[in-house]
């Protein structure tokens, strides 16, 4: 199983180049399950958040079609709530 889980940045965009601790202990557990987990911190993916700003989510699209993940998962914190509402896809 590929689980895919997404550091959202928050509404502020501060946040910096903090690690996503609890998507890192997240993904250990599922790996020590036997599956594949992979991060997608998007601080790191648009440093800037130029695209994210502009509500461009296609490379966050590309790259999710390109895992191909059974299974998303997203963290942040309460302020990135309403930038992952528009991230999900129905």
């Amino acid at each position: 199983m590929n689980v895919l889980l997404i550091n959202v940045p928050s509404r502020s965009g501060k946040g910096g180049f903090l690690l996503p601790l609890g998507l890192l202990y997240v993904g250990g557990i599922v790996e020590r399950c036997g599956h594949k987990a992979k991060i997608l911190d998007l601080y790191l993916d648009d440093a800037d958040l130029k695209r994210l700003n502009s509500e461009d989510y296609s490379r966050v699209y590309k790259l999710i079609d390109e895992f191909k993940p059974d299974i998303i998962g997203y963290g942040g914190i309460a302020t990135s709530y309403g930038r992952t509402k528009k991230l999900v896809r129905p």
